[in-house]
């Protein structure tokens, strides 16, 4: 199983535990159904700087959404801490993650 469709298991389980249908979570996140529907078939993922307004729809943490192990450290000061690095550990985040460096990443609001 890829992670793509590892995430929209993991999609289709939040939000139907909220007994939430794809349009009403489509319309709480301000994007298509149609592109709400992609996700959950694993045609696309959500672009990284969408993950938290995701997560707050569906009452989880960006590392619930992503699959991640809880830890004690909040999302927040995870994306501080991205922030305040220089370019070269922004960079070395981004390929452990194994996200091109030419995608946009954790853009500081």
């Amino acid at each position: 199983m890829t992670e793509r469709e590892r995430m929209a298991l993991r999609l289709i389980e939040y939000r139907k535990a909220l007994s939430m249908s794809q349009a009403d979570f489509a319309k709480k996140i301000n994007k298509a159904q149609s592109v709400v529907c992609s996700w959950e078939k694993a045609q696309s993922s959500p672009d990284a700087d969408l993950l938290p307004t995701i997560a707050k729809a569906l009452d989880v943490t960006v590392s619930d959404l992503c699959g991640q192990a809880d830890t004690s450290t909040s999302d927040q000061q995870l994306l501080d801490a991205f922030h305040e690095a220089d370019i070269i550990t922004q960079r070395h985040v981004k390929l452990l993650l194994g996200i091109p460096d030419s995608i946009p990443f954790l853009k500081k609001q």
